[in-house]
């Protein structure tokens, strides 16, 4: 049920993502207009002449003009035939890139037929090009290209393979866009094959990356609009300016103007003090004076005319250029805004909504866990008819670690005919589903020994293996599901002990450090012949005195690190071995403290399970 919500809320958000498919919902031909045909008619003229000199890559272009008018009105066929020739021009003069583009061009084509096999195959020409041309770029679209035809395909495995060397790539030339793209077809990709914890994974990077970008894009928005308010201040400050220019040369004629009144004062004052001849003379003169002055402040008044004229049609042309400026920055300004209006518009929408949904799925959560808890509870009494191993086995440890709530291992045990039955079943999946067949499996080999009292451990493995074909009818049915037990029989009288393993093993270590491996019988259970009768083998050990003994399920061994390393078998042996001279609580600690430092900044990705003991 977990998952189903899980599901339900991915779809939810997947919503948001910007992408949409490449292929087209109307594969039906569309009719040619008369442009489209002369236009057509036209780039075949063209291509047909640059052939005929020798200029191939003119000849290309107009091929690839030809190819897009088809390919736009949905003639493939067409489009593919147009697109070849100018592949095989592009050839000879080893023009790769317009290769690549073209390459491109004919898979996309292909896409929108749904020939998905023939999509793959160009675009995988298109990456070799951008490989050999070292295009990271084109590197990156191509290999998300592929994984989009992929997905189609159904084939998300190798999607994510894909998408992972492109993300790598992205991350090495810090294109954030390039790797807000991946990380949201890595959220689509696992959402579509059904792994939502790695789709919620990635679309958390993909929301982060995204809402970095937005406000990036808002900013630099907003930087536009500051500059051009400082054109419009650098305009105002230029005209006043030219004001100024202006009020100085009035300035100029004035003094001018008051020079020719001085002249006229001095006329007067000769005409008192001199004789009547040479008053003549001097007025003469004067007038020559005062004419000459006249003439220059005509000049002046001229030429002041003049500089107003070309200052006022300087300004008039200012004027306008600036009224035209404005207007079309207006214009722009106004477009912007309403744009980003509309944009807030819709996200401050899709909000609301997303808070609603978040609430939603806030509330189904807590009833799922809810559930989840109680279940544990259920789960845990079910297990409590175990024997209390530490005080019948002395030396005994266990760590049970589920990766939810409920676990998909268990640990059985009991007690018959003096001796003591211990396995450990890691059964398939993990949290609820697991948890279901963890109580299945604890029942049944309660059954099988308690109630049947077959007591042979190779028996038991048998019986088990074959009821739980029968109770998921897997005769019937596509499932097939199961677990992987390993079963230790210990005889405390005799000091020995037999193991049998179903894709579990028994890991011995001595009391010098040294450790061995008894591996378990590998078993692959075969949906087609539905084969139940695997017979498994016991491994006897009778030297037991000082060794210790651990059964564990696969969680630990694929345990991945922050550089996705797994733990393996290795280094668990090497540990195990490395702790030989301490007692079960030491022992138990260390090995939670070592998973401890190895998970550091990672998520347990299944249960974990590790039973230790010795036999006195």
């Amino acid at each position: 049920m977990s998952k189903v919500v899980s599901i339900i809320s991915i779809l939810i958000l997947l919503t948001i993502l910007s992408y949409s498919s490449v292929a087209q919902d109307n594969l039906y031909p569309l009719p040619l207009s008369h442009t489209d045909s002369g236009a057509i008619y036209l780039n075949d003229s063209l291509y047909k002449y640059f052939l005929s000199k020798g200029h191939y890559n003119e000849a290309s272009k107009h091929l690839d003009e030809i190819a897009m008018i088809f390919w736009k009105h949905n003639y493939f066929d067409q489009a593919i035939k147009y697109f070849e020739q100018s592949i095989r021009l592009n050839e000879k003069v080893q023009n790769y890139d317009g290769i690549a583009k073209i390459n491109t061009n004919l898979a996309l084509i292909y896409f929108d037929k749904r020939a998905y096999d023939s999509a793959y195959k160009y675009f995988d020409k298109t990456l070799a090009v951008r490989r050999a041309q070292d295009q990271k770029v084109g590197i990156i679209s191509a290999l998300i290209n592929q994984a989009v035809v992929l997905n189609k395909k159904k084939e998300y495995q190798l999607a994510t393979q894909k998408l992972q060397e492109a993300l790598s790539l992205a991350r090495e030339i810090n294109d954030m866009k390039q790797m807000r793209s991946c990380y949201g077809m890595l959220a689509e990709t696992y959402q579509k094959a059904g792994n939502v914890d790695s789709a919620m994974y990635y679309y958390k990077y993909f929301k982060t990356f995204n809402d970095f970008l937005t406000n990036e894009e808002v900013r630099k928005t907003k930087a536009e609009l500051e500059k051009e308010a400082a054109l419009r201040k650098v305009a105002e400050l230029e005209a006043l300016t030219k004001e100024l220019l202006l009020k100085q040369k009035e300035k100029e004629l004035g003094k001018s103007q008051e020079q020719v009144a001085r002249l006229t004062r001095e006329q007067q004052a000769l005409y008192d003090s001199l004789s009547k001849k040479e008053l003549v003379l001097k007025i003469f003169e004067q007038k020559n004076r005062i004419t000459s002055l006249e003439n220059e402040v005509l000049k002046k008044e001229q030429k002041k005319k003049n500089t107003v004229i070309v200052l006022s049609l300087t300004v008039i042309g200012l004027l306008l250029l600036l009224v035209s400026l404005l207007i079309y920055f207006y214009h722009k300004q106004r477009k912007l805004f309403k744009t980003i209006s509309e944009k807030n518009k819709v996200i401050s929408k899709q909000k609301k909504e997303l808070e609603v949904y978040v609430l939603m799925l806030r509330d189904k959560n807590k009833q799922i866990t809810d559930s989840i808890k109680y279940a544990k509870g259920i789960q845990k009494a079910i297990f409590s008819r175990n024997l209390n191993l530490p005080q019948v086995l002395s030396d005994y440890f266990e760590i049970y670690l589920p990766r939810d709530i409920v676990s998909g291992d268990f640990i059985f045990s009991s007690k018959l005919a003096g001796k003591i039955y211990l396995a450990l079943g890691d059964c398939t999946g993990h949290g609820v589903p697991g948890a279901f067949l963890t109580i299945i499996g604890y029942n049944l080999m309660n059954h099988i020994l308690n109630s049947l009292h077959i007591t042979d451990p190779e028996q038991i493995i048998l019986k088990l293996n074959q009821s739980f074909y029968e109770i998921l009818n897997q005769a019937e049915t596509s499932n097939f599901d199961g677990l992987d037990v390993g079963l230790c029989v210990v005889d405390q009288k005799e000091k020995s002990l037999v193991f049998v393993g179903k894709n579990n093993n028994l890991i011995m270590t001595s009391q010098k450090g040294e450790f061995e491996i008894i591996r378990g019988d590998r078993y692959v259970f075969d949906l087609f012949s539905h084969n139940t009768e695997k017979k498994f083998k016991k491994k006897i050990i009778h030297q037991t005195q000082g060794v210790w003994f651990y059964l564990y399920s696969d969680g630990i061994i694929h345990q991945m690190n922050k550089d996705l390393l797994k733990f393996s078998t290795k280094r668990l042996t090497h540990l195990l071995g490395e702790l030989h001279d301490l007692d079960a609580k030491e022992k138990r600690q260390k090995i939670m403290d070592t998973l401890k430092d190895w998970m550091l900044d990672t998520e347990q990705i299944d249960d974990i399970t590790i039973i230790g003991f010795k036999i006195h």
